[in-house]
Formats: structure tokens, C-alpha cells, sequence
């Protein structure tokens, strides 16, 4: 029987990071921004009538795979954006809470739930921005365009956010 969930060994490295540089209650606070952003995905595709058949994690982070071989363009580009509105609504309830009481927890949820909105929207190839993209541009074009609109894209965007965050060290 196959497994629903997939580990690469590459995986290992920020687990080992995380574990070694925080503490248990930053790694949780942490993933539940991450349960948050793997949820909206969840639900979407629950909403558009399919179903997960797999779940694998690698460097890059987690990927859902459909039941379905499949999806229409419209939906794929607000089943990608549905990760990035998971961290929206991770964002607005840590802000409701840190209304009630401002606590150095409720702000990490914050702050990781903006990170993994921000940095998911990214045009970058692999990450939900891009997709998002690519799917959207396919109900206009076809796919070997969009296919390299998208590489040009995501080959000027990485190096700019390369040497933003050498401005940011």
C-alpha cells in the first residue's frame, strides 16, 4: 500500500534548524502557521469537489497532490491562492488575539503567518505565487508561453529577493 505522505531527506535541514536555533513553543507556533497555510489549500480543494491523494514535504515545504488529474484553470489559480489566505486569516486571529491579551507568542504567530503570506504570493517558480500565475495566464495563452513568461519571471524575481535579503543581513 503506498503512503498519503512523502519525506525528502532535504526536509531534515530546516527541521534540524529549527530545532537547534528555537524552542518548542516557536517550533509550534511556527507549524500551526504553516497548518494554517496547508489548510486553506485543504479546503479549497474540498470546496472545488476533489480530494488530497498525497502529501509531500521537501526544503521547499509542503505540496498537496489532488485525486484528480485534471483542474480547471480558474480553479487551480484560487486553489494556490487559498495557501496565502490561510496565512491571512492565521494573521487576523493572532491580531485578535494580541487585542486581547499582547503576548511575544501572539506576535510570532503573526509574524509567521506574514511571512508565509508574503513570501508564497512571490513569482517564484515552486512557490504559489508562480502557480498561481502560470494558471491564471493559461486561460489566456498557451502553455509553453506561459511556461516560459513564468521562468523569465521567476529568474528575475529570485535574485532580486536574493540580494534584498543581503540588504536585510
Amino acid at each position: 500500500m503506498k503512503s498519503r505522505f512523502s519525506f525528502t531527506v532535504s526536509f531534515l535541514f530546516p527541521i534540524l534548524l529549527l530545532l537547534w536555533k528555537s524552542s518548542p513553543k516557536e517550533i509550534l507556533i511556527f507549524l500551526s502557521a504553516v497548518l494554517f497555510h496547508e489548510a486553506g489549500h485543504l479546503l479549497a480543494l474540498y470546496a472545488f469537489g476533489y480530494k488530497a491523494k498525497k502529501f509531500s514535504f521537501s526544503l521547499s515545504g509542503a505540496a498537496i497532490t489532488s485525486d484528480s488529474s485534471f483542474i480547471p484553470y480558474r480553479k487551480e489559480v484560487l486553489i494556490y491562492l487559498a495557501g496565502p489566505l490561510g496565512n491571512a486569516v492565521g494573521m487576523l486571529i493572532a491580531f485578535l488575539l494580541l487585542r486581547i491579551d499582547f503576548t511575544k507568542e501572539g506576535m510570532l504567530l503573526f509574524f509567521c503567518n506574514l511571512l508565509l503570506f508574503l513570501f508564497n504570493l512571490l513569482p517564484i517558480r515552486g512557490l504559489d505565487g508562480e502557480r498561481a500565475l502560470s494558471a491564471y495566464l493559461s486561460l489566456f495563452f498557451e502553455m509553453d508561453r506561459c511556461e516560459r513568461y513564468c521562468h523569465t519571471v521567476s529568474n528575475i524575481s529570485l535574485p532580486l529577493l536574493f540580494f534584498f535579503s543581503l540588504y536585510l543581513f
